[in-house]
């Protein structure tokens, strides 16, 4: 029985480990990209989206994405970027 409890402690130790790490190293990239983020930047939204940031205002940005002969424009918020390509 003591075994049992034993392994069930192991479970809940690593699934909180692996949650607190998650959101330590989420915590950590969303720091890095307000503090690095520019107007001119390529950036990834968590939506796969790609394209390069024209206007940032407070806590939202414009991007323009698409090609030459046919752009869009998409307002997204900072918390949106999961990483700066450029």
């Amino acid at each position: 029985m003591k075994l049992e409890y034993i392994i069930i402690l192991i479970l809940i130790g690593y699934f909180y480990k692996v949650s607190v790490r998650d959101y330590l190293v989420e915590k950590k990239n969303s720091k890095f990209i307000r503090e690095n983020l520019q107007i001119s930047s390529k950036v990834l939204t968590k939506s796969g989206i790609v394209g390069e940031v024209v206007s940032m205002d407070g806590e939202s940005l414009v991007i323009i994405t698409g090609s030459e002969d046919n752009n869009s424009y998409l307002e997204i918020v900072i918390d949106e970027i999961k990483s700066i390509l450029e």
